[in-house]
């Protein structure tokens, strides 16, 4: 049988490089060196378990993670009520998401083209721009570009890395001591929720779903989870690595004061080149957010791509927020809400996932090990803890 899902997995990474994991890793990588790696890479790892849970799910059983959720429910009363919540804590969280997202975007251009542009006119340009894209549904050709931006930029700092030749001791300490600097709470748990994005767990399954495969595929869909999870978390260290180097300013006040970090290697195209890549990191996941969201509730409510719930959740997504980005505060402030926020909605999406791949309805043979639970509830816990730290 011909594997047909190549490159579900990379549409995904390209849904978490956003502009949330650029300003969230610069934050980590200013202000707090490399201390914090742990924390990231602790990320990545969950993000590939936790996403090889929402595929494996969505192959046996063939249909969504949302629907498989709401059927652990027994009751119509009870599936109802998990209905409504799954589809009110989406909308709500990836509207927040969205408003990190459209910011990011915004930093971009504002960063190519002066911060003296005007913000709601370029605001309303990229809403426009978003909306026209998920109408017409040619998804395709503009993901190619976006990524191929995004993958450049991405280069830039892996050339970055090599170029300022960081401390090896280091990198080893923040990788593998587990350490929590003062004030360092909000940003763990921000560099959580970009990275174990909730919503990547059921736009994955969507993805699976549309491409028709079975349980037959799943070593398959494993593989190219790994590597694809895999270069999102290469990026994402070298994002953070990098901005461990920023000279010059005393705080970091959005995602393009790390180009003074690639400045020794870009000099003056430094701005461009990383306004570029925020720019089309923003747009691309501005794009993903409100489409799974869409999926989502296709998913729930057994409707077509046409029908007119699925269009209503994209466009209240995407409006939403457009809607938080006015009435926010700075563009900086929003993308790391949005992360936070995400962080607060893992633990009880991790929680359905495992009840799910516990369940009778799961032959025993792709049920959970002891291990994948253990670590599920584990990193659950963690992210519990760290809200409360915050909260």
């Amino acid at each position: 049988m011909q594997f047909k899902s190549r490159g579900i997995g990379l549409f995904v990474t390209a849904a978490f490089i956003g502009p949330g994991t650029l300003t969230i890793c610069t934050l980590a990588g200013f202000y707090f060196k490399l201390s914090l790696l742990w924390a990231l890479l602790l990320s990545i790892t969950a993000t590939y378990f936790f996403q090889e849970m929402a595929i494996r799910i969505s192959l046996v059983l063939n249909q969504g993670l949302a629907k498989s959720m709401v059927q652990m429910g027994g009751s119509k009363y009870v599936k109802w009520i998990l209905s409504i919540i799954i589809t009110s804590a989406i909308i709500i969280g990836n509207s927040a998401y969205e408003a990190g997202n459209i910011n990011g975007a915004l930093l971009g251009l504002k960063g190519i083209f002066g911060s003296e542009s005007n913000e709601l006119l370029i605001l309303i340009i990229i809403v426009f721009g978003i909306v026209v894209i998920l109408w017409l549904q040619k998804l395709k050709w503009i993901k190619l570009l976006l990524m191929t931006l995004v993958f450049l930029m991405s280069l830039s700092f892996v050339i970055a890395v090599v170029s300022l030749k960081p401390s090896i001791s280091e990198i080893i300490s923040g990788s593998f001591v587990f350490n929590v600097p003062q004030g360092s709470w909000s940003t763990i748990l921000a560099l959580i929720g970009t990275t174990v994005v909730p919503y990547n767990l059921f736009l994955h399954s969507s993805l699976v779903q549309m491409e028709q495969l079975n349980s037959e595929d799943l070593k398959k869909v494993r593989l190219d989870t790994l590597l694809s999870i895999g270069l999102g978390g290469f990026i994402s260290i070298c994002i953070l690595i990098t901005s461990r180097y920023i000279n010059g300013v005393s705080e970091v006040s959005n995602a393009t004061d790390m180009s003074f970090a690639l400045q020794s290697v870009f000099g003056s195209y430094a701005v461009i080149i990383v306004s570029l890549g925020l720019f089309a990191a923003g747009l691309s996941s501005a794009i993903t957010a409100p489409l799974a969201a869409a999926l989502i509730t296709k998913d729930l409510y057994n409707g077509q791509r046409s029908h007119f719930w699925y269009t209503l959740t994209w466009i209240l997504v995407v409006f939403s927020g457009l809607l938080f980005s006015i009435l926010g505060s700075t563009p900086i402030e929003i993308i790391k809400l949005a992360q936070i926020s995400n962080g607060l909605l893992l633990p009880i999406v991790i929680v359905m996932l495992l009840i799910v791949l516990n369940s009778n309805k799961i032959e025993k043979e792709f049920r959970n090990s002891w291990l994948q639970n253990i670590f599920g509830f584990l990193f659950a816990g963690l992210t519990l803890i760290l809200a409360a730290r915050i909260f």
